[in-house]
């Protein structure tokens, strides 16, 4: 019996042994699969900083290219849009003045300008031969019938012309214009026209008279 005892306990000690043998064996795996990971990660993590810094340092490269293009087209488009800028405050103070000018004007001097542009568009047509109706249909704006009949004299001989049909230009004509339309040719004179050739042709002049050499 005392034999039997002692087996049984060298028996439970061994397994007890091999069990810690086991259980050591598998921490040490375990440890080692842990350190494993760990070390992974870790080299992960590095490498994931890494593509964070290259990518950070892309984007800085990037918008530092960016910044540079934007300043040398805004160093570029300024010089051109304050011109542009100059350029409109110009027109605006051209035409300012010039309607301030043609508003100053008498009735009497409007009447005269527009009778000698269109004395001006007769003698072209007779000129060049396209003045050989005597009859044509008016259309006046900002006239009335007896200023009309006035420039008309002015212009064209008595007794060879004559108003087959008159009428009202469209629109809003607060200066006045009217038209000679014949069979073959139409004749238009305006103050307004007046007033953007002389701008056109004396641009420089009224430039310098209104804001002196800049």
């Amino acid at each position: 019996m005392s034999i039997y005892k002692n087996y049984n306990m060298e028996e439970v000690q061994s397994t007890e042994v091999l069990d810690r043998e086991i259980l050591e064996d598998a921490r040490k795996k375990a440890y080692r699969i842990l350190k494993a990971g760990e070390e992974t990660l870790i080299a992960q993590k590095a490498e994931w900083e890494k593509r964070e810094q290259a990518a950070i340092a892309e984007l800085h490269q990037r918008y530092k290219a960016r910044t540079e293009i934007t300043r040398n087209e805004i160093t570029i488009r300024l010089p051109l849009d304050k011109k542009r800028m100059y350029s409109k405050e110009i027109e605006r103070i051209l035409n300012a003045a010039m309607t301030n000018y043609l508003t100053a004007l008498t009735r009497e001097k409007l009447l005269a300008l527009i009778s000698k542009e269109l004395q001006k568009q007769i003698a072209f047509c007779i000129e060049v031969g396209e003045f050989e109706s005597d009859e044509f249909i008016l259309y006046t704006g900002g006239l009335d019938e007896s200023e009309a009949e006035t420039i008309l004299k002015n212009v064209l001989p008595p007794g060879t012309w004559a108003i087959i049909e008159q009428s009202e230009l469209p629109g809003d004509w607060r200066l006045p214009a009217l038209v000679l339309e014949m069979s073959q040719v139409r004749i238009s004179a305006s103050v307004k026209t007046i007033a953007e050739a002389l701008m056109q042709d004396k641009r420089a002049e009224l430039v310098t008279a209104l804001l002196g050499n800049e």
